[in-house]
């Protein structure tokens, strides 16, 4: 039996985005492997984290209420790691997050890099955002074992970004079965008809462009956006305050049930983001039968298969152009059928394999 690492804490900041693939890797991963030892490391300030899935007794999370500032102190002034928390040797410590705990040099690690938007545009993150960024990043790569990602196109960035062997970065697609689980509940209020957005508000999303192409099509139904408040948002919630009233609906906060409703409901999702490591939710709507526009950007054209329609989200036209097809042309039931079925084949457990396979043979090359 060996004894595996991972950073949990990402899983308990919310529902998206790096919380949702470390959580539900983490399911499947107690799922498929019956025969390893797995320590949680989720030392989190948050009182109201999200609750992690039942696991089996070899799953051990370890949880404290601890602010991220004095884990720091611990760390630099009384050699505090995360095997002392989570209870000896490891044979291996995913790292999962851009905030890296203290590892012992010993430990075999793997890291993963969802996507290097940090380093091609620093207006994603904030210049300083982007330097602290680049700078933990820079560091924890030559002392990682293996690099984990979650799509060719992001390893392809990062062979060359780098300048690694390829053996050393591996792909694990995130899967979209977690949005086929579980009850439907539309929220009150909303139109008959509506064009879904669904993302963080942050520059990289590119709903600044999005809002202004729904603005020209007077006719179009109205714009529903899902999506927490994020980093260098003031613009886009100035946006969406002075859209025409009834045109433009924030939904800031919303439940899973509800989500899988206003996939349903939704004539389709528009999900023109300038830079992903993959793009979930492009890949979740077509599961649900929503068809899709998105970017023509290599992680997003791996995300959807070929079953979207994809435009240049640096063109506000060529956004209103995609936005009034799928509004005149809507895809037949075979197409969306076909989309599903594709889009069905984007497992967590193939992903926990994926995964499971990194942490055997980097444990047994020790």
């Amino acid at each position: 039996m060996s004894h595996f690492g991972i950073d949990y804490r990402p899983a308990l900041w919310n529902r998206a985005g790096i919380a949702r693939y470390v959580r539900e890797s983490v399911r499947a991963l107690a799922e498929i492997d019956q025969e390893n030892r797995y320590s949680l490391y989720a030392y989190f300030w948050k009182a109201d984290a999200v609750p992690p899935p039942d696991l089996p007794w070899r799953f051990t999370l370890h949880r404290r209420r601890v602010p991220g500032r004095l884990i720091r102190f611990f760390e630099r002034y009384l050699g505090h790691s995360v095997e002392r928390i989570l209870g000896g040797d490891l044979d291996a410590m995913h790292l999962t997050d851009y905030i890296y705990p203290r590892v012992r040099p010993a430990t075999p690690l793997i890291v993963t890099l969802y996507d290097l938007s940090f380093e091609r545009d620093t207006r994603y993150h904030g210049e300083e955002g982007a330097r602290i960024l680049r700078e933990r990043v820079r560091g924890i790569v030559p002392r990682a074992g293996r690099i984990l990602t979650i799509s060719e196109a992001s390893k392809i960035d990062i062979l060359e970004r780098y300048r690694l062997p390829e053996e050393k970065v591996h792909v694990a697609r995130p899967g979209v079965d977690h949005i086929l689980r579980g009850e439907e509940l539309l929220p009150e209020g909303l139109p008959s008809e509506l064009i879904l957005a669904v993302g963080t508000l942050e520059p990289r999303k590119n709903h600044l462009r999005l809002l202004e192409a729904h603005a020209r099509l007077e006719d179009a139904p109205p714009l529903v956006i899902v999506g927490a408040r994020g980093w260098e948002d003031d613009d886009i919630i100035g946006a969406i305050r002075s859209a025409e009233p009834g045109r433009v609906i924030w939904l800031e906060n919303t439940t899973e049930p509800e989500l899988r409703a206003l996939y349903r409901r939704a004539l389709f999702l528009a999900y023109p983001s300038l830079d992903e490591g993959f793009g979930l939710p492009a890949a979740e709507a077509l599961a649900l039968g929503c068809p899709v526009l998105t970017s023509d950007r290599p992680a997003l054209l791996e995300a959807t298969g070929g079953h979207a329609l994809t435009v240049d989200p640096g063109s506000i036209s060529a956004l209103t152009d995609g936005l009034s097809h799928l509004l005149e042309h809507p895809p037949t039931t075979e197409a969306r059928d076909s989309a599903a079925e594709w889009a069905k084949t984007l497992t967590w457990r193939r992903c926990a394999e994926s995964q499971l396979a990194l942490y055997r043979s980097l444990a047994a090359s020790r």
